[in-house]
């Protein structure tokens, strides 16, 4: 079943004027950016306008079946020179100006044309192909706006834990410092510190900048400043794994529904219209014509003559010989149905590789969570035992500083672990074409305050 990503027009602009009044700046979830993205990414605006503009290949196809009125008027000035010959046998040369004109009104309804029928139907793939991308577009940018939001969030939590590492060993260098004036400690502890914390600046003026780009590339995509995001709150986390618990059952529902597959479906339905259409070029056509002329002419034998026609029938056109046009055109029609066949193939195979990746992504990283969380309290009670040790004597400052910089690894790590698993089950969402609307609130339920 096909999941459609729609946002009623009055709630984007009520977040567009959101924005406005907040000034030049606010704080978002990730709802409210995907949200703000659909209003303002112009990737994805300019795809629905693509959808739009192929829509209509239907009443354009319809249009060439229904019956086709026109009206047409000419009006000449005639320049006529006539020459004949006398009793006498000499030649004599006349001229005369005169004007004529012409009004046609025809009517042409055709009532067998199989090329106008395979045409129609391939403009109703060519739209189903459409609407698929736009599809496909949508399920793009909720992934990419997830992806940019949580490596954001990412990028915050990681200068969070360096410069918590930098407090704690600018903490321990003056306790280093201290020590050794009171003659307890020694000159190597105070230069391991002074190291370590150099070190830590160093790594938090990469991670400052890591910050800012992360920050500019989520804007980017919603066109719009950001103050602050949402932060993921651990205990909200629903470390759950996916419904089907299968593997063949997503890589059943991507084939039924991953929009590229869908669009490709519909392609190679669209090229077999299109073999049908170019093979119907060596059949007749026939078509009914009604037409009412009437016209008016000044010429030299008859002043202000004139005549009404009133037609009525049926036109047949037989093709005969079009120097091999329907023929060759028939061979390329029928190669490209290959070629669409082929790619639908391709990608049905890579879908399944990549639907794969992201199931065992899952799985992993539940498995990933749980260790690292397990190795944050093993971490934390290291440090809870070095600072113990050092008061008996059998540990140093030293001891403690390589417990702290185990502790923030740990955290790091845990929290990109967390990102991970999130946008593995969003991307593995997209590539079975469901990610919608409440697939995005449920993820958003696991933001908390917002801040960084």
């Amino acid at each position: 079943m096909r999941r459609r990503l729609d946002i009623p027009r009055r709630l984007i602009l009520a977040l567009g004027l959101g924005g406005l009044l907040a000034g030049p700046a606010w704080s978002i979830d990730l709802l409210e950016s995907w949200r703000l993205a659909l209003a303002k990414n112009p990737t994805w605006l300019a795809a629905r306008a693509q959808a739009d503009a192929d829509r209509q290949e239907m009443p354009m196809a319809r249009a060439q079946m229904l019956p086709n009125l026109s009206w047409s008027m000419s009006r000449f000035k005639n320049d006529l020179e006539s020459r004949n010959k006398n009793i006498l046998g000499q030649t004599v040369t006349s001229e005369s100006d005169y004007f004529s004109h012409n009004k046609t009104l025809t009517l042409r309804q055709p009532l067998f044309r199989p090329q106008l029928y395979y045409g129609y139907r391939q403009a109703e793939a060519v739209v189903e192909a459409a609407e698929a991308r736009l599809d496909q577009s949508a399920q793009d940018l909720a992934v990419k706006i997830g992806g940019a939001y949580f490596e954001t969030l990412l990028a915050q939590d990681q200068l969070d834990h360096v410069r918590a590492q930098v407090a704690a060993t600018d903490g321990l260098l003056k306790s280093a410092q201290r020590s050794f004036e009171k003659g307890a400690g020694t000159r190597t502890d105070i230069d391991e510190a002074q190291s370590r914390l150099d070190l830590s600046l160093a790594q938090q003026l990469v991670a400052e900048q890591a910050l800012l780009a992360a920050r500019h590339q989520f804007e980017a995509l919603i066109d719009s400043p950001v103050e602050s995001l949402a932060r993921l709150d651990p205990a909200r986390l629903s470390l759950q794994a996916v419904e089907p618990a299968q593997l063949a059952g997503w890589i059943d529902k991507a084939e039924a529904a991953n929009p590229e597959l869908r669009s490709l479906a519909a392609s190679v339905a669209a090229a077999e219209r299109e073999l049908s259409k170019q093979r119907a070029g060596h059949l007749p056509t026939l078509d009914l014509v009604a037409q009412k002329t009437d016209a008016q002419s000044d010429n030299p034998t008859s002043s202000s003559s004139g005549y009404d026609n009133t037609m009525v029938g049926v036109q047949i056109n037989i093709p005969l010989f079009a120097g091999g046009h329907t023929s060759a055109s028939t061979d390329r029609a029928r190669a490209s149905l290959e070629r669409y066949r082929h790619e639908y193939e391709a990608k049905r195979l890579d879908t399944s590789v990549r639907v794969r990746r992201e199931f065992q992504a899952v799985a992993e990283g539940l498995l990933k969570i749980r260790a690292y969380e397990q190795a944050e309290q093993s971490a934390g009670r290291l440090i809870f035992s070095t600072r113990k040790g050092i008061q008996a004597g059998t540990r140093t400052q030293i001891d403690l500083l390589n417990a702290e910089q185990q502790l923030m690894s740990a955290r790091r790590d845990l929290a990109q672990a967390r990102y991970e698993f999130i946008m593995a089950r969003l991307r593995l969402h997209a590539l079975a074409g469901s990610v919608d609307e409440e697939l995005l609130m449920s993820i958003n339920g696991y933001l908390g305050t917002l801040g960084g």
